[in-house]
């Protein structure tokens, strides 16, 4: 495989895993909150002993149900922080993005093993 083409697959899987990150960031906030605690390491200051997602869900009128989930940082002294939205969105983004990326750089190099036969027994 030549140096260019290496590149360009490897600029190709990094921006499907961008895009597919973004998606599934997205879609495990939603559906998923606890997964907010992914970000945990990245968003709570230091010193946090533990983190946990409170939802409230509340209906604003007969029929309809909203919701939202916030993750907050337990310091040593019990007291809660929030951590805000957008930085633990952003780390669920790369967290996601980069669990993607690998798995697919995995991937292509497991197919490219099997279709020369390299493979170890």
């Amino acid at each position: 495989m030549s140096a260019k083409v290496f590149i360009g697959a490897a600029i190709a899987i990094a921006g499907s895993a961008l895009f597919a990150g973004l998606v599934l960031a997205g879609c495990s906030s939603a559906f998923a909150p606890v997964a907010k605690r992914l970000a945990a390491p990245l968003v709570c200051p230091g010193g946090y002993q533990r983190s946990i997602v409170v939802q409230h869900i509340w209906s604003p009128e007969p029929g309809t149900t909203n919701f939202e989930s916030d993750l907050y940082c337990m310091k040593a002294s019990g007291r809660p922080v929030m951590a805000s939205a957008f930085r633990t969105f952003v780390a669920l983004w790369g967290i996601e993005s980069a669990t993607l990326f690998i798995l697919a750089v995995a991937a292509v190099a497991a197919g490219k093993a099997l279709s020369t036969g390299k493979t170890s027994r």
